[in-house]
């Protein structure tokens, strides 16, 4: 038995976590610092295509900053940043 989390539970908390942000914040312009995983999984969540060389990229350009507009909690447009 391993002590850590798997993707998918890392996944759904971190989706649980930007949703109540999202929620909360509405009409608001935020920023979310986070690790390159966590910011993964929210990517791959609202975009289940992305690849491993998609996932390596954003890991290897760590700081990866992306700007990611929603219109009633619904994800719009990802844009790389930096």
């Amino acid at each position: 038995m391993s002590d850590g989390e798997n993707y998918s539970s890392v996944q759904e908390r971190n989706i649980r976590a930007l949703q109540t942000i999202i929620d909360d914040n509405k009409n608001n312009t935020i920023l979310i610092g986070t690790h390159g995983i966590a910011l993964s999984t929210m990517i791959r969540y609202f975009r289940p295509s992305l690849d491993k060389m998609e996932l390596a990229y954003i890991l290897k350009k760590m700081p990866y900053v992306i700007l990611m507009r929603f219109n009633d909690g619904v994800l719009q447009e990802i844009e790389e940043v930096l």
